[in-house]
């Protein structure tokens, strides 16, 4: 009897220790709960914030879309500003070679113009001198 006893104690000591294990288990199994529902809510903030990152990246895309367009048109713009400006340089060239060509017409025009005065003053003193000779 005294070995049922002894038997009897050790699984009732053995049984004590299992319900101590048991109990600390079930505590760290609402631990464990507890920081499965915070997880569980950090989860759900991180999903939040991919959701928005994701409206943002749509948002980027569109603008950068836009932005690729603007840019096209600008490059479009500075292609015929170029064939502009190659216009104007050849018109300002042509207007150099024409002004070149007044300038020297002018200054043909100008030996011409002195040329004839000249002659208008000889002209002026032969007249002079024949009515002197012709009024004597």
């Amino acid at each position: 009897m005294d070995e049922t006893k002894q038997l009897l104690t050790a699984i009732l000591g053995r049984l004590d220790e299992m319900g101590a294990d048991i109990q600390s288990i079930k505590g760290d199994m609402k631990v464990m709960k507890t920081d499965i529902e915070v997880l569980k809510s950090d989860v759900a903030v991180l999903k939040a914030d991919v959701d928005v990152l994701k409206s943002d990246v749509a948002v980027l895309k569109a603008d950068v879309a836009v932005l690729k367009a603007d840019v096209a048109v600008l490059k479009a713009d500075v292609d015929v500003l170029k064939a502009d400006v190659a216009v104007l340089k050849a018109d300002v060239a042509e207007m150099k070679g024409d002004i070149a060509e007044m300038k020297e017409t002018q200054t043909r025009h100008e030996r011409i113009l002195e040329l004839l005065s000249i002659k208008s003053i000889d002209h002026e003193a032969s007249i002079r001198d024949i009515r002197k000779t012709h009024d004597s």
